[in-house]
Parts: structure tokens; sequence; C-alpha cells
């Protein structure tokens, strides 16, 4: 409360996204164009589903609905396999310098992938120039080189020119998932969407 009371002015709010049910061509759509990955705990793959018939899918859709409107995962989704892997080679023997990376369960990779699809116009909303990262459209390729033309041009006029860069160590692990649905829940995040992230975050276990 602290924090937003603080940083009031800098938190983006709006009014509640609209999202419709889910129907089977849905989830289809993001299921067929995925890309194969690894596994979950329960030994599911994303691309597994593309071998589904429609009426799996329709049968999917009413599952994700059921949750949604409940807001509650069921016990077996809310599992996840950890992998760590070295960051580098000599920090092979020091637990902090390995990256932890969760296999998340198929059904819910696939779920959040429909619903990001259909966030885009939400996330237009709060999405600025300077963002490259979380919004659609744009990622880490099209930073660089905007960056590099902006050096381009300094140099191309004889001007000096400085930048500065900030990486976050361990910033994933150290969200306080707390202020983060208070957060999304300003920004106007539909109901629909946040109580089951919101509710498979809090109840994961590795």
């Amino acid at each position: 409360s602290n924090f937003l009371a603080e940083c009031a002015r800098l938190i983006f709010e709006g009014p509640e996204a609209k999202i419709s049910s889910l129907c089977g061509k849905d989830i289809e759509e993001v299921a067929l164009a995925g890309r194969d990955s690894e596994a979950g705990m329960d030994q599911w793959s994303p691309g597994d589903f593309k071998l589904l018939s429609n009426l799996a899918f329709e049968h999917l859709a009413e599952l994700i609905n059921s949750i949604e409107s409940n807001g509650v995962w069921p016990q077996d989704l809310t599992h996840a396999r950890a992998a760590f892997l070295s960051k580098e080679e000599e920090e092979a023997l020091d637990p902090l310098g390995f990256r932890c990376l969760l296999m998340l369960p198929a059904l819910y990779r696939l779920w959040a992938r429909t619903r990001l699809a259909h966030l885009e116009p939400w996330v237009d909303e709060w999405g600025t120039e300077e963002m490259y990262a979380g919004v659609s459209g744009r990622g880490a390729a099209d930073a660089s080189y905007h960056t590099a033309l902006v050096i381009e041009n300094c140099n191309r006029k004889e001007e000096e020119f400085t930048g500065g860069a900030a990486y976050n160590y361990k910033f994933s692990d150290q969200i306080d998932r707390t202020l983060l649905h208070r957060i999304l829940k300003e920004a106007g995040m539909s109901h629909t969407i946040l109580k089951p992230y919101h509710s498979f975050l809090e109840h994961l276990k590795c």
C-alpha cells in the first residue's frame, strides 16, 4: 500500500479489460502455431496438443473456462519441474551461479499464450515506445538495432554519445507477487485472467 501510494503517478490505471470465454478454436489456433518444447511433470509437451481433435479442443475450452470462472487450478496442474543450468563454466560449483528454469504444465503454457494474445489491446494501452519487452511486435533485436542506429547517427555527425545499462540480479526470483497482483489490478487486467494467474503462482510446487 505504501509503494502504491508513493508511486501512484508512475503506475498505469485503467478500466478492466473485457475478455470473452474461450472456445475450442481459440486454443486450437495457438496450439497448432506453437513450437514444441520440453514436457512438464505430467509428461505432456506442447506438441502433443497438435494431435487433438476439434472436439477435444472444445472440451479443453470448457475446462479452462471453468478454471477461469473459479480461479482455481486442479492440483495436478500446479506442479513444475525445475532444471538448473550453470551460467558460466567457472561457476559450476557455486549454487548462486545457476539459472533455474521451470518446466510448467503444457496446458498452463497453452492457456497463457492464448490469453496473452487476447490481452494485446490492453497491453497496448500501457505500452510505451521505450519498451522492447512485454509488448507485441518488439523484442531485444529491435532495441539493439535502434541503439546501433542512434550511435551511427552520432558518429556521422561527429557527436559524443553515452549510454547506460542496468542488470537486475536474480530479478525474477524476487518479484513481490502481492504487489504484482495489485499493480495488474490497478492497470485493469481482466479479472477473468488475473485471478487464475495469481492462484497458479501462489499454489505452484516445484
